[in-house]
């Protein structure tokens, strides 16, 4: 064979003043940072893409979007029909969705109903003590009002006392006055 270089065909090779390198798959931007003692600075940041596996999804969307976003979700938008058999779960997803067993089932009922029964428990307490508690500030309040009550009777008390006391003083005066004049 003879090697013959024509214009027209194309090499391939590297010139050695270019290196390969992959392209990061990396966004960057500024944000402002800030200290508790008040000082700020602008910080490089940078926000790494994610992966994209598996060929089937275009580069506008990303690869988790052709999936359901939870097996739940998947449930309520379409009911699998019970003659038709499960379709296989995607490798990527790696969630498996199974029917309960029969004792499952009767668990689950049982522990729902002693849930029910012990929120009604609780709402029956919780009814009691908020009576106690209506009765017991029934009673204090009663207690504040009598003991106001006798606060505002020992005042008055002291009140005529007082009076009765000063008016005892000025008639004494009034009388030992007349006794001296005389």
């Amino acid at each position: 064979m003879v090697d013959t270089k024509n214009p027209g065909d194309k090499t391939l090779s590297v010139s050695p003043s270019k290196t390969l390198t992959l392209k990061p798959r990396v966004e960057q931007g500024t944000v402002r940072q800030s200290f508790s003692h008040g000082r700020t600075k602008q910080v490089v940041v940078e926000k790494r893409g994610k992966r994209r596996l598996g060929g089937d999804a275009s580069p506008a969307e990303p690869a988790g979007a052709a999936e359901p976003a939870s097996p739940r979700t998947s449930i309520a938008k379409a009911p699998p029909a019970r003659t038709a058999p499960p379709a296989a779960p995607r490798a990527s997803s790696g969630v498996v969705l199974r029917t309960l067993t029969e004792d499952e089932r009767s668990a689950r009922a049982s522990a729902l109903a002693e849930a029910k029964v012990r929120a009604e428990e609780e709402r029956r307490l919780a009814e009691a003590e908020a009576a106690r508690r209506n009765s017991k500030e029934g009673i204090e309040q009663a207690e504040r009002e009598a003991a106001e009550a006798r606060r505002k009777a020992e005042e008055e008390r002291h009140r005529q006392e007082e009076e009765a006391k000063r008016k005892a003083e000025l008639e004494a005066k009034r009388r030992f006055g007349e006794t001296e004049t005389k």
